[in-house]
């Protein structure tokens, strides 16, 4: 299996909150499709393109995911981002040896 991990900005570029509705349906939207997810503490994340200096206040979200839902993993963040209004979605993909213990 793989696990990815994505940050979702709680602000829109203007400062405004997303409505925790919109957070939720992402978050439901993940656990749906790929059966489940974790939701990390709020950050803050620094991001420059070019002479702009994007910083915002985000939540971490890591997915596990196998092998065959790798680009559909990398759809649905894309999709969240344009739903965010973001100019670019943090997305890393890792290795893992994930077993799941009951």
């Amino acid at each position: 299996m793989k696990r990815f991990v994505t940050y979702l900005p709680l602000n829109d570029n203007d400062g405004n909150a997303f409505p925790q509705s919109v957070i939720d349906g992402i978050i439901e939207d993940l656990y749906t499709i790929f059966g489940g997810c974790t939701v990390g503490s709020v950050g803050t994340g620094y991001w420059k393109d070019g002479e702009t200096l994007y910083v915002d206040k985000n939540i971490s979200v890591t997915v596990a995911i196998d092998e065959n839902s790798i680009e559909l993993a990398k759809t649905k963040v894309i999709e969240y981002g344009n739903l965010l209004g973001q100019e670019a979605m943090y997305f890393e993909l890792i290795d893992s040896n994930i077993e799941f213990l009951k």
